[in-house]
């Protein structure tokens, strides 16, 4: 007999959790060329084994092991003046990013990088009225590239088997129908499947200095990819394709016909 409702959909199940095994450290690196996200992975069985490799290169060089590496200082001589890093010759600053990029691939999981071409992106509007969607500026864009990141890992080690760090960022951005501060984009709704209720990916946003020190592996990920993504010639060019090479990362690569074709299976 025909009552003329409406069938009610089935419930949506509950994401099934997995256990924590993983722990994820997720920068992002812009140059007029490409926005990137860059993701350093490791067993948690291995994040001292990390901590102290990255130690190790600073030590190495004669620095404390709490002194800050940063690419946009270690890589450019006038950034490095007034720094603990102004003193040490950048042949051997090279010399051991290599070294440590090689030490860090026998201790983690393969790295993961979203790449994207530096343009307009518009997030479309509600249905009928897309073209009121918000256009995102490059920090936008990188907004989704660590969403992103979120969900490949998820899908590739399981819903809750990764835990994301991602560098904090306080920069205020365009974001939906106004602003956002950057920090507030970067967690989303997961589609796991048509029956699974979606969950929302929560990264850790540390606040303040306790930041874990394996962000600056990130850091350096996603400084590496940005540059050898950006190349256009010349031995440092060289030096960072090079670099990349080493730390071999998987590739997520948006818009990737305007990609150069060598880099499709870096």
């Amino acid at each position: 007999m025909e009552t003329g409702e409406t069938p009610q959909a089935a419930p949506r199940k509950e994401p099934t959790r997995v256990e924590h095994t993983i722990s994820g450290y997720a920068d992002e690196s812009i140059t007029p060329k490409v926005v990137v996200c860059a993701a350093a992975i490791f067993p948690v069985t291995g994040i001292a084994a990390a901590e102290a490799a990255l130690a190790s290169l600073k030590t190495g060089l004669g620095l404390p092991p709490t002194t800050s590496l940063h690419c946009r200082v270690i890589f450019h001589s006038q950034a490095r003046r007034g720094t603990p890093w102004e003193s040490i010759d950048p042949r051997d600053i090279n010399s051991s990013i290599v070294n440590l990029c090689r030490n860090l691939t026998r201790i983690g999981l393969r790295p993961v990088v979203v790449v994207a071409p530096n343009s307009s992106l518009l997030i479309p509007g509600k249905p009928g009225a897309e073209s009121e969607g918000t256009p995102l500026d490059e920090k936008g864009q990188a907004a989704i590239g660590f969403q992103t990141l979120s969900f490949h890992l998820a899908q590739l080690h399981g819903f809750g088997a990764v835990k994301l760090w991602i560098d904090p960022d306080t920069t205020k951005i365009r974001w939906l129908n106004g602003k956002a501060q950057a920090n507030l984009t970067r967690s989303s709704f997961m589609d796991l499947g048509p029956d699974i209720e979606p969950p929302r990916s929560e990264p850790v946003i540390p606040a303040g200095e306790a930041k874990p020190p394996l962000l600056e592996v990130a850091d350096l990920y996603a400084y590496v990819a940005a540059r050898a993504h950006s190349a256009e010639g010349g031995w440092k060019d060289r030096w960072f394709q090079m670099v990349y090479s080493v730390i071999n990362p998987e590739q997520l690569l948006w818009g990737s016909e305007n990609q150069d074709p060598k880099w499709q299976n870096a």
